[in-house]
């Protein structure tokens, strides 16, 4: 294929695409893509590298990181507001424990398993001489 061949491809329109319809192509529109070669060169606002793992004892407060870990304790349910719930649990690897703190979701509680690995996300801090994460998403 030459590069006229190329560019023609390329600036088709992207409702050509199989599972993009009318709906879908207002959407992408929003992040201004209209053609292929407006979707190839649509780079992400920012990018999270979840794959460094962070030992709790390495943890630095207010930095954003990645915890393997065994759950110690059960979930508990705290009350915040009328209908808002804080979920908390405690997750060790080893090297130190790390209080786990995510908002609503009610679902997940059940999920989670004492003696469960887990690989948590989450942005730490230090409340007296325990680590807490509050969970970015589940």
């Amino acid at each position: 294929m030459n590069h006229i061949e190329y560019a023609e491809k390329v600036n088709i329109g992207i409702q050509n695409l199989k599972g993009i319809g009318p709906k879908k192509a207002i959407l992408f529109g929003k992040l201004g893509i209209y053609t292929i070669w407006d979707l190839l060169y649509y780079f992400p606002r920012s990018y999270e590298d979840r794959t460094v793992i962070s030992s709790i004892r390495d943890l630095c407060d207010g930095k954003t990181c990645t915890v393997n870990g065994i759950v110690a304790s059960s979930v508990i349910e705290k009350k915040v507001k009328n209908k808002m719930s804080l979920y908390i649990f405690r997750v060790e690897d080893g090297n130190g424990i790390l209080s786990v703190k995510w908002f609503s979701s009610p679902f997940n509680r059940n999920k989670i398993k004492k003696g469960m690995r887990l690989s948590l996300y989450g942005t730490v801090s230090k409340n007296g001489s325990m680590w807490e994460m509050v969970l970015r998403d589940f």
